[in-house]
């Protein structure tokens, strides 16, 4: 098969080449990320993500290398059967099969992926493993949309900041309480889904202590992009210093703090959430018993600032639309005060 049309062979060929070599920068492009990006997963911070990782580079490099033999033979018969001046209008000579190349094409291609199972088995035989015996148990629970921390072994329950030590193995217990949802910490994990009716695992051990994002990977409704939460990786002595302070009940309130708690359990709120240590047992809605000491609020879309408390009891709808905070009666700005002076002395 000939080429034919007016743009000149060579035009043709450098334009090939160019797109080329464009499909390998935007490749790599796409792929980088700073070491601060919140959600990249280039800079591993535990073990099993570490092994997922190191599958990349190997992956990666045999793609290249067939991407480069593609377009390689691609360029090559765009100059080679390319028309030339002195052609004639005559039909090229018609080649029908080559015993050879066709065993070629399917062996080669039937290798690459035998080596890509090897490797693929031979790190998702790591991540499986049970975890050590040891390892911190938490219990995660998926709600739309707001995530549910259990700590089972340490009566312990809190909701969108989940607290680990670092170099201890943590073994996580995932369930839906509605519809599926996916468990997600680039940093330091793969995705896992959470299913309406079962429990999925999935496990690893942090090596280095900071605070990294996690987010809901499965589209779940209206507020999906906005169900979030963070991992706190912190020391030891650090992590038990934080299960020994939310095991305790609330905090007695004074002032503007004690009428906003009297508030709090003379209105719907006390029907949602729970507070230990009060008449708030609720749980439609996330555990407020220490929400003050919580970087962040709304499902880890808000910095837990008094105006962003503020705002989110007075019109939770506008900043996260279809979440369950429906008041059935309308607060008015006295109230709100009261409120937010209560939830900012939960600590």
């Amino acid at each position: 098969m000939r080429l034919t049309g007016h743009a000149p062979a060579w035009r043709l060929a450098r334009m090939a080449g160019l797109v080329a070599i464009g499909a390998v920068v935007a490749a790599f492009l796409a792929g980088c990320g700073a070491v601060d990006t919140p959600q990249t997963m280039l800079f591993p911070r535990s073990d099993n993500n570490q092994a997922i990782n190191d599958l990349y580079a190997p992956l990666t490099w045999l793609a290249v290398v067939i991407f480069i033999i593609v377009q390689g033979l691609l360029v090559y018969s765009i100059f080679r059967f390319r028309v030339r001046d002195d052609d004639d209008d005559s039909i090229p000579p018609q080649i029908h099969g080559n015993t050879r190349l066709e065993i070629v094409w399917t062996l080669a291609p039937s290798i690459v992926v035998v080596i890509m199972l090897i490797l693929t088995y031979q790190t998702m035989a790591v991540i499986e493993a049970d975890p050590p015996p040891d390892a911190l148990r938490v219990r995660v629970v998926g709600h739309q949309w707001w995530w549910e921390v259990h700590y089972p072994d340490h009566d312990v329950v809190t909701a969108n900041e989940i607290h680990i030590p670092i170099d201890r193995a943590v073994y996580f217990e995932l369930e839906s309480n509605d519809v599926i949802h996916s468990f997600w910490v680039p940093r330091l994990m793969g995705k896992r889904d959470l299913m309406p009716g079962s429990t999925n695992t999935i496990w690893f051990t942090p090596s280095e202590e900071g605070l990294y994002l996690g987010q809901c990977a499965e589209y779940c409704g209206t507020a999906h992009a906005q169900m979030r939460f963070h991992v706190v990786v912190e020391s030891e002595t650090a992590f038990n210093n934080w299960l020994e302070r939310q095991r305790e009940p609330a905090v007695e309130m004074t002032g503007d703090a004690a009428e906003g708690a009297a508030l709090f359990v003379s209105r719907a709120c006390v029907t949602c959430h729970t507070i230990r240590g009060t008449d708030a047992i609720g749980t439609i809605g996330p555990d407020l018993t220490h929400v003050a000491r919580r970087s962040y609020i709304a499902g880890g879309i808000l910095e837990n600032t008094p105006g962003n408390v503020r705002n989110w009891i007075g019109d939770s709808q506008s900043l996260k639309p279809g979440n369950l905070m429906v008041l059935p009666v309308e607060l008015s700005e006295e109230d709100i005060r009261l409120l937010t002076a209560y939830i900012l002395a939960l600590k």
